[in-house]
């Protein structure tokens, strides 16, 4: 079980392990290796230094990844980089990806009958038992008729249920809570099409979607975030009014000490003490704000894989055109201006050098 959580959770949150290998075809000192996590998962180290990274011997690292804080995750996967000096002196980078399971975010519980939003997929095969797509996210429900579950994100997250019918080739996933349903979507269309596509004899099998896009709740995400960035701005900008204010009233105070004839402070000292109190304020609205910036960027996130996924199944995309489309409909959302600005360069293969990270998670 995970440690050093900053939220509650009475059974404990999980953790997965996962191994980092890797490979080099020339000796190379000094690799750094970074972790990247999506928030709110973190990791219990973040970075390694290997002294010494030899062909003959490749260097193993184990590292455990869990839940910390209390939010929906955008996606299930870390990035792993591991930068060094080429044997000709200059700096590489190389990158891997390594998949999480969705049972680090979400627990089971009871399915809750009645939810605000409500999505529905088709399947060309008769409906299979929940219990049998989903063993490892049972809980109280094992041992059910399997049309039913129910999972709830850690830290009192909202509870998504999934239902499948008795009639017709359908499923339904409901939330109260639309971006929410991203995650136990992808993980019930990964699990349609691994548990129908075992054998040759259902590789036609497909999953479609045929009901309107939540365009109007998307929208709403879209307005969400985009009234914290607003609200991130004027803070700002308000609090840089104020420390100007508070510099200025500092500079006719001292020079009014100065002065060899005093004169009356006319209530500069009082206003002084009032601008250092709005400036706390401030500090402590722009540092909430920046946090529901964060917040509101992650939802948004999700929203947007889960429109790109709805998409994809709606009009039955090959996987080189869902690429595409979530090139043009990204679902990375950047939280802060600064992030926006930057460009990150990484280069996988060098002519003279190359190293391979191999990962898996347990």
């Amino acid at each position: 079980m995970a440690t050093g959580l900053e939220f509650t959770e009475e059974d404990g949150v999980p953790s997965t392990t996962v191994r980092i290998q890797m490979k080099s075809r020339l000796v190379l000192e000094d690799v750094k290796l970074e972790i990247h996590c999506p928030w709110p998962l973190s990791s219990n180290q973040s970075d390694f230094v290997i002294p010494s990274l030899d062909p003959n011997t490749p260097s193993e690292t184990f590292v455990a990844v869990f839940q910390r804080f209390a939010g929906l995750p955008a996606h299930m996967y870390i990035q792993i980089s591991a930068t060094y000096t080429s044997a000709s002196g200059g700096r590489r980078v190389t990158t891997a990806r390594a998949n999480l399971p969705t049972k680090l975010v979400i627990k089971p519980v009871f399915p809750v009958k009645t939810a605000v939003h409500k999505l529905t997929v088709d399947t060309n095969r008769p409906p299979a038992s929940l219990n049998d797509l989903f063993p490892d996210l049972l809980g109280e429900n094992a041992g059910g008729q399997g049309a039913a579950l129910g999972f709830q994100y850690f830290g009192g997250g909202p509870i998504v249920t999934v239902l499948a019918s008795k009639t017709s080739q359908r499923y339904r996933i409901q939330c109260d809570r639309l971006e929410a349903i991203w995650l136990p979507m992808r993980e019930l269309v990964a699990r349609l099409n691994g548990h129908f596509r075992k054998g040759s004899a259902h590789s036609d099998f497909r999953v479609s979607f045929d009901g309107s896009l939540p365009l109007q709740e998307y929208f709403e995400l879209v307005d969400t975030h985009f009234e914290f960035r607003t609200g991130s701005n004027s803070c700002r900008e308000l609090l840089g009014q104020r420390a100007s204010q508070f510099r200025t009233i500092q500079k006719r105070l001292l020079t009014r000490f100065k002065d060899k004839t005093p004169a009356p402070l006319q209530n500069l000292d009082t206003l002084l003490e009032g601008t250092y109190r709005q400036i706390l304020a401030l500090a402590d609205a722009v540092d909430e704000n920046s946090t529901a910036e964060m917040v509101s960027a992650n939802n948004l996130s999700a929203g947007t894989y889960l429109l790109n996924l709805l998409l994809k199944l709606w009009v039955d995309m090959a996987e080189e055109e869902f690429k595409v489309l979530e090139t043009t409909l990204s679902p990375v959302v950047n939280a802060s201006e600064e992030q926006q600005n930057q460009i990150y360069i990484i280069s996988l293969s060098f002519t003279h050098t190359k190293v391979a990270i191999v990962c898996d998670s347990k």
